[in-house]
């Protein structure tokens, strides 16, 4: 179940398939010497054994094959990705396995915080490389919390990212199977990412670096120094510095990792000095040699010394598809960092700069312009619809998503048996939303209690309803959450739609708004997540809300 480095020289068959690609890699470098933290590896015999004790395979299928995975949108691919990565959260890890990884972490690793990192076969291939694809944790104390890690890991085998990549992975429910990589938890003072040879210019090796740890860089929420070198010379060729170094990521008290204030010496120093920069990219260059192929390594520098966190081969993709956005889907896994700044962004500036420039559009007449004017107009206003489509799935949609990443927080915080019982504590947020799914009751409500409006409706008289109130509540409807029809030629089809929902809501018998997932009381809920939160989670778990 568990593998050692010096095992790899014993091992029969393919020792890859057992350990993974990441393990394979970090085994081979620690028995060549490299600076490496001394890693053990969970074989994929102990993710079978864990699926087969608790049934999985056959629940999964179930999940899986419900439709068609290219007939589903990505909201359900996670909502199937939810409903199996909870079927391995409440699964039974097996006791012998536990008692052994316990004595393991005190004999081996001498009670030593630790990292987990995935370790899939051929995750890290010459051919395909699925960096941040599967879940990785660190900092772990206590052997329940290193149980809870690695079965999380596990389930990252079917993330919905993962999902997305079905056929490059070849994902199979009899057949796939995760190694978990297991080390000390190296506490860097500066760490980054090198690439070998850089995607743009292969003559050149490029360096990136941050203070702290490496999360926030590989996240994309701290912007690093970087350094582009010539490989032959080993011989720096430029800088560049970015515009603040405000924060870093640092080991949390408790457990995991958040993200720290620099103080005012770091906000001015460069991460590395000239001489830790030639001495990473020629440890780049070493990695590059031994495995034959250009490696993208992350590493950290703790207590003076240079650690590989891990070294993949690069595989860069020029000719993709543009219209290709599964590496933009990875992206949504944002932090609560990130959420926090776009919430941000979106809320004190992005959205009362489009309510600004829609007022302004709005001023101008388009009737009176000449024809020169008009097309010098619709030429802009397509440029700045270009520009809000843009902030739309780069920042708007990323924040809406925020709702499915709490969701997985919640299962993680209080492990219930219903994975989307989280719902029932997001039903009574005032969103905007939930207002007018409120007005489309009362639509409905008045229509259940007076034919003569359910008639007219039916028949496309909207505009004799007598009834004030129906009336009031069409406009807001139109005016003031963006549906259809709100005046000139788009009257007639902009009712018709209200008409089509407002006799789907007559079919409700209680309010969406109201409704709780059986057994749920929404206080109740609310209570066990704050208890529970505030002492697994860095951040203070009202915050997450």
């Amino acid at each position: 179940m568990i593998s050692f480095p010096d095992a790899l020289d014993t091992t029969s068959g393919n020792p890859e398939a057992l350990i993974g690609g990441k393990g394979m890699a970090l085994f081979r470098l620690y028995k060549a010497g490299f600076p490496v933290a001394k890693p053990v590896c969970l074989g994929t015999c102990a993710y079978q054994q864990f699926v087969d004790q608790n049934h999985l395979r056959e629940k999964i299928n179930l999940v899986l094959h419900r439709k068609d995975i290219r007939d589903m949108r990505w909201e359900e691919m996670w909502d199937i990705s939810l409903q199996i990565q909870n079927l391995f959260l409440a699964g039974t890890f097996p006791e012998g396995l536990r008692n052994e990884l316990e004595n393991l972490t005190e004999a081996y690793f001498g009670g030593q915080p630790l990292v987990v990192r995935s370790s899939a076969p051929g995750e890290d291939g010459i051919s395909c490389s699925f960096a941040g694809l599967h879940d990785s944790y660190l900092n772990i104390a206590g052997i329940g919390e290193l149980v809870k890690k690695i079965k999380k890991v596990w389930a990252s085998l079917w993330s919905d990212r993962a999902l997305l990549y079905r056929q490059e992975l070849g994902l199979d429910v009899g057949s796939s199977a995760m190694a978990v990589v297991i080390q000390p938890f190296v506490e860097g003072d500066v760490s980054g990412v090198l690439f070998s040879r850089s995607p743009l210019n292969p003559a050149e090796l490029v360096l990136e670096a941050v203070h702290g740890l490496n999360q926030g860089l590989v996240d994309g929420l701290v912007e690093p120094d970087r350094w582009f070198l010539e490989r032959e010379k080993e011989h720096i060729v430029k800088h560049e510095a970015p515009a603040l170094r405000d924060f870093r990521f640092v080991r949390s008290v408790r457990e995991g990792i958040q993200r720290q204030k620099n103080p005012d010496e770091l906000k001015s120093a460069e991460p590395l000095s000239g001489g830790q920069v030639l001495e990473i990219a020629a440890l780049g260059i070493r990695l590059e040699h031994f495995f034959g192929v250009g490696q993208d390594v992350e590493w950290t520098f703790a207590g003076g010394t240079v650690y590989i966190l891990q070294s993949r081969p690069i595989t860069a993709e020029p000719g993709q598809d543009s219209a290709d956005k599964r590496s933009w889907y990875l992206s949504l896994n944002r932090s609560y960092d990130n959420l926090l700044q776009l919430w941000e962004s979106i809320e004190g500036k992005l959205l009362p700069e489009m309510d600004r420039e829609s007022a302004e559009l709005a001023e101008t007449d388009l009737e009176q312009l000449s024809g020169g004017a008009l097309a010098d107009q619709i030429r802009r206003r397509s440029a700045i619809n270009d520009r809000w489509v843009s902030v739309y799935w780069e920042d708007f949609i990323p924040f809406a998503h925020g709702v499915r990443l709490f969701g997985e927080l919640y299962n993680d915080v209080v492990e219930p048996e219903d994975p989307f019982q989280f719902v029932s504590l997001l039903t009574g947020q005032n969103m905007l939303s939930t207002r007018r799914n409120k007005i489309l009751y009362e639509c409905a409500g008045m229509v259940r209690q007076d034919e003569s409006i359910r008639r007219l409706l039916l028949e496309g008289e909207v505009e004799n309803i007598e009834n004030e109130r129906f009336q009031h509540y069409l406009l807001q409807l139109k005016n003031s959450f963006s549906m259809p029809g709100a005046a000139g030629g788009a009257e007639t089809v902009g009712n018709e739609i209200l008409v089509n929902i407002i006799i789907q809501y007559c079919a409700l018998e209680t309010f969406p708004g109201d409704h709780l997932l059986p057994g749920s009381d929404r206080a109740e809920l609310e209570a066990v997540f704050l208890a529970k939160g505030k002492d697994q989670l860095p951040i203070d778990p009202k915050k997450t809300a």
